[in-house]
């Protein structure tokens, strides 16, 4: 069920950014949409010249999604 609406919250972001943005030239690329272990698929979408390029798969990430320490977290538990 959850992968269902992101599917379709991303379908709805592509397809108005898509017309607000229909002027513009884009670059169309293939993007994996859909949440790991439940429903990964490969759309096609038109991303504008002056939008980032979309992160790789999750497996390549070196720093989004890893844990970081927090330097003020013993600050914080001795309130």
């Amino acid at each position: 069920m959850a992968s269902a609406i992101a599917t379709t919250v991303a379908d709805a972001t592509a397809k108005s950014q898509a017309q607000s943005n229909s002027s513009t030239l884009g670059k169309t690329t293939t993007l994996t949409i859909g949440i790991p272990g439940v429903n990964i698929s490969q759309v096609q979408r038109e991303i504008p010249p002056d939008e980032p390029p979309p992160l790789p798969p999750k497996a390549e990430l070196s720093v989004i999604g890893k844990r970081t320490q927090r330097l003020d977290a013993h600050a914080k538990l001795k309130c």
